[in-house]
């Protein structure tokens, strides 16, 4: 599903990632962890096609993401992956629901459409009731469950998750360890996160830490 090999990075004369390797099979949850400045975040943002290495392979569904042009990479990031984040993202001014749709919107898919596979992902997050509500309306933990519905919107093959509970008190933070269990289970999502959360860690299949820019 994910593979990466010999993947480096440097910025200015700090080598940042040393030749990197992992591979990540369907359905698995894999956790990166490390000292912070070991290069977990650069690692999952190269990953995720946010960030280029300055070389080394990444394939992800049998793709090598880099070998595409620029509007082929954005059109797959689109479909193929989803993305979680510490911060959430949301847009203030939209509701939950937009907040939802908004990679639909994106590739052009027709509203109605779009909202009805909101309505669904929500309805799955338990946030049935909250659909019309602001960001600012929601509590952290339902924001984080509206980011991860946003992530699910195409059914991607990935979701890289960057400290999903980091804002998060504890309660809400094992409220998202279990969604992630429960979507491995229902859905064999995969996921890769860079997490400090031991309990996260413990879940995976897989964990990988970084030291001295290596795995």
């Amino acid at each position: 599903m994910v593979f990466c090999d010999n993947v480096k990075k440097r910025y200015g004369s700090i080598e940042v990632l040393k030749g990197v390797s992992l591979a990540v099979k369907p359905g698995e949850i894999a956790a990166i962890i490390g000292a912070s400045g070991a290069g977990k975040s650069t690692l999952l943002q190269i990953l995720g096609t946010l960030d280029k290495p300055d070389s080394g392979t990444v394939r992800i569904n049998n793709t090598d993401v880099f070998s595409l042009s620029k509007k082929e990479l954005s059109a797959f990031r689109n479909k193929q992956i989803g993305f979680v984040f510490q911060s959430h993202q949301l847009l203030p001014e939209f509701s939950a629901l937009e907040n939802a749709i908004l990679p639909g919107l994106i590739a052009g898919i027709p509203k109605k459409t779009a909202e009805n596979r909101g309505l669904e992902l929500l309805d799955y997050m338990g946030l049935a009731d909250r659909i019309n509500h602001p960001p600012n309306k929601l509590s952290g933990g339902e924001q984080q469950r509206v980011a991860i519905a946003r992530a699910l919107f195409h059914n991607p093959k990935v979701v890289f998750a960057d400290e999903p509970t980091g804002n998060l008190d504890s309660h809400n933070a094992h409220q998202v360890q279990l969604l992630f269990e429960q979507l491995r289970k229902d859905l064999n999502q995969t996921f890769i996160l860079v997490t400090h959360n031991q309990a996260l860690a413990n879940m995976a299949d897989h964990v990988y830490t970084i030291k001295d820019g290596q795995v």
